[in-house]
């Protein structure tokens, strides 16, 4: 009888702890270096092209973007750094693979609905904070609309 109550609070206990780690917590986009590493967050926001970097790399044929995420449309506001897969075949919460020569017009992004959207829309970003270096990024994971 005490082994199984002893193997039902570990259980609970455990169930308990996945559950917390999973949590996504909704952030100003101001706050977000103050979360914990490999924390999973919420924004609001919109997307820029940094004055450089925009390519990140290319890791198993897929490119990774270095984007800015802004607070107001003009961007204006609290900002940080987010890095997004990017695709050729849109596929759900990345960016379409750039051109060599773009402009700002060229951005789009796919939601995880499916649907394309452009920079200047306002989205609903989750990802996972990354302190490897100073200042955070934001490693994104789901592109919604609010």
């Amino acid at each position: 009888m005490l082994r199984n109550i002893a193997k039902i609070v570990i259980l609970i206990s455990t169930l308990s702890v996945l559950s917390c780690s999973s949590r996504v917590k909704s952030v100003a986009l101001s706050n977000i270096c103050h979360e914990p590493e490999h924390g999973t967050v919420s924004v609001e926001g919109y997307f820029r092209l940094p004055q450089v970097s925009d390519w990140v790399g290319d890791t198993d044929g897929s490119a990774e973007y270095r984007l800015l995420l802004v607070e107001k449309a003009n961007g204006s506001g609290s900002f940080i750094t987010a890095t997004v897969a990017g695709t050729t075949s849109h596929e759900p919460n990345r960016i379409d693979a750039l051109p060599a020569s773009y402009t700002y017009d060229d951005v789009r992004f796919t939601t995880n609905a499916g649907r394309a959207v452009r920079a200047g829309e306002k989205l609903l970003i989750t990802g996972r904070v990354l302190k490897e270096t100073k200042p955070c990024i934001l490693q994104i994971e789901t592109i919604e609309t609010p």
